[in-house]
């Protein structure tokens, strides 16, 4: 994928493959281009050149809605949430299970419940959202995707706001996609949770891809020199 704006390469050429089954971590610092990247692949930002294939066919995204009718998902750093209505709501989001003009409730209910037991957790489906924490908040906009039998997921930045017990059950939950044969993409600036969760790594700077590596080859010095072009141990004077 390649993306310019005036004055600026967000992204050059750039060269990502999500395999199903696999957490594929995507770093870089500020400016690096991920965002753009994850807009292009929701179907927000249209790139000047490149394309992406799915299942080794081509596809065309023309907005969100081709990228969701296509199973591809995006939870974003900023709540998608309907505070307003309930957690079986938002997990539906206009496919509740109508008889005769009429929502099915009940049956609705399940169908929220089904998508939350494939990712390990439970949430009451009654409750309003603005009732939940942001680790459960964002537990709903996964069994979202899972509910809309999404093929690729990305993650960006899901545990900026979380505590450490609440990333943990996020943690959690996509090792469940990934057994079930999903493929992630995990953004985050916390590096120690990179190595961690992901089992592939790669690496943006400055709008190019520098590398990808299995997370067995990487420690956190080597991530963070890939990411800024230089050694750890030039960051720093040495004093006499």
């Amino acid at each position: 994928m390649s993306k310019a704006y005036p004055g600026v390469r967000a992204l050059d050429r750039v060269s990502l493959t999500l395999r199903s089954g696999e957490i594929h971590g995507i770093v870089g610092e500020n400016g690096a281009g991920k965002s753009t990247l994850v807009n292009v692949v929701a179907g927000a930002v249209t790139p000047d050149g490149g394309e992406i294939r799915l299942a080794g066919k081509r596809v065309q995204l023309a907005g969100p809605w081709d990228a969701r009718r296509y199973g591809i998902a995006i939870v974003h750093q900023e709540f998608q949430s309907l505070l307003a209505l309930s957690v079986a709501e938002n997990v539906l989001l206009g496919s509740e299970t109508m008889h005769r003009r009429f929502i099915n409730w009940a049956a609705s209910r399940r169908q929220a419940e089904a998508a939350f037991q494939q990712i390990g957790v439970v949430v009451d489906v009654r409750a309003t959202m603005e009732s939940l924490g942001p680790a459960q908040r964002k537990l709903v906009e996964i069994a979202r995707a899972v509910h809309a039998r999404s093929a690729v997921l990305i993650l960006d930045e899901p545990t900026a706001a979380l505590e450490a017990d609440d990333s943990e059950r996020l943690y959690a939950s996509m090792s469940a996609l990934r057994e079930a044969g999903v493929a992630l993409g995990f953004i985050s600036h916390r590096l120690d949770e990179v190595l961690r969760v992901c089992d592939r790594v790669t690496v943006l700077r400055d709008g190019r891809v520098v590398g990808s590596w299995p997370v067995a080859e990487l420690t956190i010095d080597a991530l963070i020199e890939h990411m800024v072009g230089r050694r750890v141990d030039t960051f720093f004077a040495e004093h006499p």
